[in-house]
């Protein structure tokens, strides 16, 4: 869970840092540019990194090295359940 805070924070500084770079005409423009990519990037990272870590997809799992496979699709969720 603090690999994702983190990684949304460094999102959050590059998307700063690139909406900057686009060269908008306006300040409203230019936040409305970084909110919503913003947005966009934490919630398929908080998303995403959940869902891939809680998984159970021994299919998947197979096809990973076996470093990753300890990481990846070895959750004890195989299907959408009230326990998720």
């Amino acid at each position: 869970m603090v690999s994702i805070i983190i990684i949304n924070f460094v999102i959050k500084k590059l998307i700063a840092w690139l909406t900057s770079e686009e060269k908008h005409r306006t300040r409203t423009r230019e936040g409305l540019s970084m909110m919503s990519a913003l947005f966009t990037a934490q919630f398929v990272n908080t998303a995403f990194s959940i869902l891939i870590a809680n998984m159970y997809l021994p299919s998947l799992q197979a096809k990973l090295s076996p470093t990753m496979q300890r990481v990846l699709f070895g959750g004890v969720y195989s299907d959408t359940s009230p326990n998720w």
